[in-house]
């Protein structure tokens, strides 16, 4: 982006900052705007090229389905981990929820079926309405060659301009600068819960702890998200692509924890009253925990290799803690299995398949299968590593200190 585009962007992420620290009700009235706001576009899109600019050609021809085969769809998979985080916000805010048992699954499933819908519309209508000829003039794409596409630099919004769809394309372009800072709200008001919390356990400065006495906000919280968010702008040079990429590796790395965490309770807590329970955990964890780290392969290197390695200073901060006493030897033995998880998942992705950016030194299969075996191996570690409930000292300031409705 320009100077004048990343001016624009700050203001925005400090905007959303502010508007996390009036509250979430504040936050909520927001959410519904955009969420109602940015279907407009999608929805004109889906119908208007789906009904006027549809090539169903297009799926036949230029090497029919997959055309870049199992590869492809892989990769594919993995790029689009983004589009379905919505559901994790439910799980942040969680703590807030009247009614749990209920309100939790039902938000989970529904966020996820949406998204499934939504975006395969979206999909299956954006390859329909590819004009190979007006796309060559309008863009520069070779005609069949799909890789091409990924050089427009808004291919939604360059799709329906080609196909003729001139209104619904700007406001496709206008939706893409509104519709992101929907996610990044909600985001920017849950990094301050997970470092309220850290600092709790003592693992961040015990300034997170600070709430606004009129709000009930995390202030210092909000302003560390806003840096870090500006600092993310500013090194992600590679433009929103990247980013997102980078996003993807991150939350999976989020997901492979949730199965160990689970697993680890129903050892050590299996009679913990609960208001849901997940039937058939034992099978389901593992298969999460293997998926997830497929989805982190397959996320490409070096994309794997930089964000795991920014996560892997996380643990060098923690070993900064144990030196000033605030944890103990043992934290750090208990989480050594998701050090040795995020070394290894990079070194398999420096090492996979050249369709997965690595040295080829695993051939196709064997990448696929040392991910799988690797990853159940540690998640046998990690479920042993597992800290008996007993031994914890739950202490509820954190729902004493965000009343419900307001932080």
């Amino acid at each position: 982006m320009s100077g004048v585009g990343l001016a624009i962007a700050t203001s925005i992420l400090a905007a959303i900052g502010l508007l996390n620290y009036a509250g979430v009700r504040y936050l909520g009235i927001f959410q519904n705007w955009v969420t109602s706001l940015k279907y407009v576009p999608i929805v004109l899109f889906v119908v208007g090229a789906g009904l006027f600019a549809f090539h169903r050609g297009n799926f036949t021809a230029f090497g029919g389905f997959a055309p870049t085969g199992a590869s492809g769809i892989m990769l594919g998979t993995a790029g689009t981990v983004f589009a379905y985080l919505g559901f994790r916000q439910a799980l942040d805010f969680g703590a807030e929820a009247r009614r749990p048992g209920r309100d939790l699954p039902l938000a989970i499933i529904l966020t996820v079926l949406i998204a499934i819908a939504t975006y395969a519309l979206i999909a299956i209508v954006f390859v329909g309405a590819i004009d190979w000829a007006a796309l060559a003039r309008h863009g520069g794409v070779a005609a069949g060659d799909w890789a091409s596409l990924a050089r427009l630099p808004a291919p939604i919004y360059d799709v329906a301009v080609a196909a003729g769809l001139g209104i619904i394309a700007w406001l496709v372009f206008a939706d893409g600068i509104l519709s992101p800072n929907g996610p990044n709200a909600t985001n920017c008001g849950s990094v301050p819960r997970v470092a309220y919390t850290m600092a709790e356990s003592g693992t961040m400065p015990r300034l997170f702890l600070h709430l606004d006495p009129r709000f009930g906000t995390p202030g210092w919280g909000l302003l560390a998200c806003f840096l870090l968010e500006t600092l993310f702008l500013l090194v992600s040079a590679g433009g929103y692509t990247t980013l997102v990429s980078a996003i993807n590796v991150a939350f999976l790395v989020g997901y492979a924890i949730g199965p160990v965490s689970l697993g680890v309770l129903r050892r050590t807590a299996s009679e913990q009253p609960r208001p849901f329970r997940l039937p058939f955990a034992e099978f389901w964890s593992p298969v999460a925990f293997v998926l997830a780290s497929l989805l982190l392969y397959w996320s490409q290197w070096p994309a794997t290799g930089a964000t795991l390695g920014v996560l892997l200073v996380g643990a060098f901060v923690y070993f900064v803690y144990l030196r000033s006493g605030r944890i103990t030897v043992a934290s750090m033995r208990f989480g050594a299995w998701l050090v040795t998880y995020l070394v290894g998942m990079a070194a398999l992705s420096f090492l996979g398949g050249r369709n997965f950016g690595g040295l080829n030194v695993l051939a196709k299969g064997w990448d696929i299968a040392a991910v799988i075996i690797v990853s159940l191996a540690i998640y046998g570690w990690g479920i042993r590593q597992g800290i008996a409930c007993a031994a914890c000292e739950p202490t509820g300031a954190v729902d004493d200190a965000f009343p419900r409705g307001r932080a």
